[in-house]
């Protein structure tokens, strides 16, 4: 019979110790004597769960060759992890605590990842193929080697993220999926408009380092256009020109504005 995972968290049976026990265990990890057969009880556990829900708890837990796949693990802890080499194939994580863990070579492939927390989380030679990260934070993270082919990025937060050779990540990945395909409908989290604006102008050098010029010109585009509603947020009397350009040329952006706002100069001063 397979272990039941502890729905209800539980303090570490250490002395004096606030830590919340771990899944399968009487203490947190660093209060867990052996290591090496804690890794050996998650596994039998993964080997013969089911489909129902479960919520576990691997706050700085240290696990490699792992699978996880096709189970519901929404809002999951992995706070601190340590995961080397785990599958994740189509496996419901969304709304997990990922803050600060650290994951080597590992696939979440069709995973369901939206609102998951990756604040300040190292991924390495990860991919991320064909999920859904809507809404997910990517916040001060840093991405070496990571692939987000048909990935879904809509309202991610990626401010301070450091992208170090991701692979197949573009405007397209940043549309929501169920609207219809649109340039507009393309977009960060935009919560926090001077946070967003950063965010966009770290985008646009990554995209243009692509050679996705006309995803980088998206890019800058929003990059004014968030900044713009900063100004307008602390009253900056740069607000009215940032406006103005808007208007005019959609900050170079968009020719057609041109070539509109050129026409009606022409037809006033007629």
């Amino acid at each position: 019979m397979a272990i039941s995972p502890k729905t209800t968290l539980t303090n570490c049976q250490h002395l004096l110790c606030e830590e919340f026990a771990l899944s399968f265990s009487k203490h947190c990890w660093t209060h867990l004597e052996f290591k090496a057969d804690y890794t050996k009880q998650v596994e039998g556990f993964l080997k013969t769960a089911d489909e129902r829900s479960v919520c576990l708890n691997l706050r700085k837990a240290q696990l490699q060759d792992l699978n996880f796949s096709r189970l519901n693990l929404s809002g999951s802890c992995f706070n601190q992890a340590h995961l080397k080499h785990c599958e994740a194939i189509g496996c419901e994580l969304s709304k997990s605590d990922m803050i600060g863990a650290r994951l080597e070579s590992c696939h979440f492939v069709g995973c369901a990842l939206n609102g998951v927390n990756f604040t300040k989380a190292i991924l390495r030679d990860c991919s991320f193929s064909y999920s859904d990260i809507r809404h997910a934070s990517l916040t001060e993270s840093t991405l070496h080697d990571v692939d987000f082919m048909g990935a879904h990025l809509y309202g991610v937060s990626l401010w301070g993220a450091e992208f170090n050779n991701v692979k197949h990540l573009k405007r397209k990945s940043f549309q929501d999926p169920q609207k219809p395909s649109k340039e507009t409908q393309a977009a960060i989290s935009e919560s926090n408009h001077l946070m967003a604006c950063d965010s966009y102008r770290m985008l646009k050098h990554y995209l243009n380092n692509s050679g996705l010029y006309e995803d980088a010109s998206w890019a800058a585009y929003r990059e004014l256009t968030m900044e713009r509603k900063y100004f307008f947020e602390k009253k900056d009397s740069r607000y009215l020109p940032s406006l103005l350009m808007d208007l005019l040329s959609g900050y170079a952006a968009k020719p057609n504005r041109v070539i509109v706002s050129s026409l009606v100069i022409i037809l006033f001063l007629l």
